[in-house]
């Protein structure tokens, strides 16, 4: 008989990986706050165009309005976490046998978190989505045709 740890038991690895996942989106919104109070000018450091029109005069206008729409996904995503894993503890009551029969719940939960993220319309933080992959295609297609010197 296979030993398992009792917090493996009651946390299992695929809220765990939710869970980091919801720490970086909270990491990603303090970074932000910080660097805004500490007047930086986050827009033009990190080049995040705000608007979505190319003749704004004022196009990094809204920082805060940024972070805290960020703030605003992380908890919405931090609540959809708990509510599946509240779902999963209540389907398999702490039995690791269970596991494996309710599966599932972490994988469409998985599945309907990607889906949002790659969600085309507007709604479910499409500024900050957008943003996000942005930043996701010009750091990992960047570095494919810089130079090593």
């Amino acid at each position: 008989m296979e030993v398992v740890a009792p917090w493996t038991v009651s946390f299992p690895l695929p809220f765990r990986v939710f869970v980091l996942a919801g720490l970086g989106i909270l990491g990603w919104a303090t970074n932000l706050h910080g660097l805004h109070l500490s007047g930086i000018d986050v827009a033009s450091a990190m080049e995040l165009r705000l608007s979505t029109s190319k003749s704004s005069p004022d196009e990094h206008a809204g920082v805060p309005a940024l972070y805290e729409t960020t703030y605003e996904m992380a908890l919405s995503y931090c609540a959809w976490v708990l509510l599946t894993w509240v779902l999963f503890r209540a389907c398999t009551m702490s039995d690791i046998s269970l596991f494996d029969h309710y599966a599932y719940i972490p994988a469409i939960s998985t599945i309907i978190l990607i889906m949002m993220l790659l969600y085309p319309f507007n709604g479910l933080f499409r500024m900050e989505r957008l943003k996000f992959t942005q930043h996701v295609d010009r750091q990992s297609l960047l570095n494919l045709w810089l130079t090593i010197v």
